[in-house]
């Protein structure tokens, strides 16, 4: 479902003052009244490229609105931000669901044994994930005998690249060479020295490579959509035994999402955007528009797509990525773990009182598409 207009000016009216909005007196019950603040808080987090909705929660007010602090780290590459996660030197991941399943249902992933990792909200579909050449190359064709880059060879986004590569008539191991060189950050560095000669790039790193003079290659929604890209991860453990934790930094980014998505906002986001290094205005507004792509860019209530896991799983088992036969359905299911949504609700519980037309016929919280799922 969509949260009416409503809903979401009454979630953003409340962002410095309390945690759940003012409501009105005929809905003020013990679920929509206001909370004391609770006590102050720390997470790590660990991501691959900044958005808006990460730049907004800090820089706007989210986190401090839960009286959280919110060190953010940046990810080196998949195997390292999941063995942080493991290890509890993070306790949120934003990365790609397909990561998750990697670690979650192949026992003999990087880290050597299935990893009680899950998805609680959704974070974009892909970023505008694109498929950017060198200096020199012209076509995807001109790919052929050379090399790609990738976070790690069975992992992620990689998989989205080999299908871009199949579909123009590229095979793997027969007509180019995968190199593992890291995230979003390292890849794009590494495409600029002209160290490989085509990588996929998001989250404004393929339009900073763009204005660069690199060439646009191929999406991923060439070849394959809809897409889950991003979401928000954390291990089981951590979250069972800090789910109030957990549902504060849910509901912050929840809400710095929406502040991204409301128009009122633009001005605001681009400077915000352009705190990052090279990032001049029209470079921020490239990125502020990509962002807003429906069904490519963010996602505008965080929600996870079931349609785009599925696309992400297919892709995985298209390219020999499970160690063992799936049912790539039931994996875009609740009872799978790659998601589970329970915390994601309670986080927003009760928001939806500041809503004075709500539709009591529909789920308060529970988005139509998982309502079988949120057990």
């Amino acid at each position: 479902m969509r949260l009416s207009l409503a809903v979401k000016r009454a979630l953003l009216a409340g962002l410095l003052g309390v945690l759940v909005a003012p409501v009105p007196s005929a809905l003020a019950d013990d679920e929509c009244r206001q909370v004391a603040p609770p006590p102050p808080a720390t997470i790590n987090l660990g991501f691959f490229g900044r958005n808006i909705p990460m730049l907004a929660a800090q820089k706007v007010g989210f986190y401090a609105a839960e009286n959280l602090t919110v060190q953010e780290f940046q990810i080196a590459n998949s195997v390292q931000g999941f063995r942080d996660l493991r290890d509890n030197r993070f306790q949120f991941i934003l990365t790609s669901i397909d990561n998750v399943v990697n670690f979650r249902v192949n026992p003999h992933n990087a880290l050597g044994a299935i990893q009680a990792v899950t998805s609680t909200f959704g974070v974009d579909f892909g970023a505008n994930l694109t498929m950017v050449g060198r200096l020199g190359i012209t076509s995807i064709q001109d790919l052929r005998g050379k090399t790609i880059g990738v976070d790690a060879p069975d992992s992620g986004f990689a998989f989205a690249i080999y299908k871009i590569l199949r579909v123009n008539g590229l095979e793997r191991g027969v007509d180019y060479t995968v190199v593992s060189i890291g995230g979003t950050a390292t890849r794009f560095n590494v495409l600029m020295a002209g160290n490989v000669d085509a990588t996929l790039l998001n989250n404004g790193f393929e339009i900073r490579a763009a204005d660069a003079g690199r060439p646009i290659l191929a999406t991923i929604y060439d070849v394959a959509s809809p897409y889950m890209g991003s979401v928000g991860a954390a291990m089981e453990g951590w979250l069972a035994t800090h789910a109030g934790i957990a549902e504060r930094f849910i509901r912050a980014y929840f809400r710095a999402t929406l502040w991204t998505f409301d128009p009122a906002n633009r001005e605001a986001a681009i400077a915000l955007l352009m705190t990052q290094p090279n990032t001049p205005r029209a470079i921020a507004e490239q990125i502020y528009a990509a962002h807003l792509i429906e069904g490519r860019g963010l996602t505008e209530e965080t929600e996870i797509d079931r349609d785009g896991i599925l696309t992400a799983v297919q892709l995985r088992d298209e390219f020999g990525g499970f160690e063992s036969p799936q049912d790539l359905e039931f994996l875009t299911t609740r009872k799978a773990g790659i998601f589970n949504l329970r915390f994601f609700t309670a986080a927003i519980r009760g928001l939806e009182c500041d809503d004075d037309d709500l539709d009591s016929s529909r789920p308060s919280v529970e988005r139509e598409d998982f309502a079988d799922d949120l057990g």
